[in-house]
């Protein structure tokens, strides 16, 4: 019985890490996309702000 208890315990941590592995690639996509956002948005504005020197 002590056998079937360790297994238990041992699956339960294993779900945890996979659980945490899965949230913290989750959130590094969403970080990503969002430095990437703001990429977009920062190279628009310097675009801009050289074609209104341009002028």
């Amino acid at each position: 019985m002590a056998h079937a208890s360790l297994w238990i315990s041992d699956f339960d941590s294993f779900d945890f890490f996979f659980r945490e592995a899965i949230s913290q690639s989750i959130a590094d996509r969403k970080n990503e996309s969002f430095n990437a956002n703001k990429l977009a948005v920062a190279s628009d504005t310097t675009s801009k702000a050289g074609a209104a020197m341009a002028e």
